[in-house]
């Protein structure tokens, strides 16, 4: 009997938030792949400013 683990790779996932809550309904892998969607936020917060913080945050889990 072989006793092999599978390797598991983990990534780091990423969602945007807004004032400290999560906004996104996608995780995303990288940064960068997220950054579309903190566009799109960005615009929403310029057309009815109420002073939100926008960040993409590393989630608390990995993939």
């Amino acid at each position: 009997m072989n006793n092999n683990t599978a390797e598991k790779t983990e990534t780091a996932m990423y969602a945007v938030f807004r004032n400290g809550f999560r906004v996104s309904d996608t995780e995303y892998d990288s940064k960068l792949d997220a950054q579309r969607e903190l566009d799109y936020w960005v615009e929403i917060v310029k057309r009815h400013p109420d002073g939100s913080k926008l960040e993409i945050r590393q989630l608390n889990y990995r993939r």
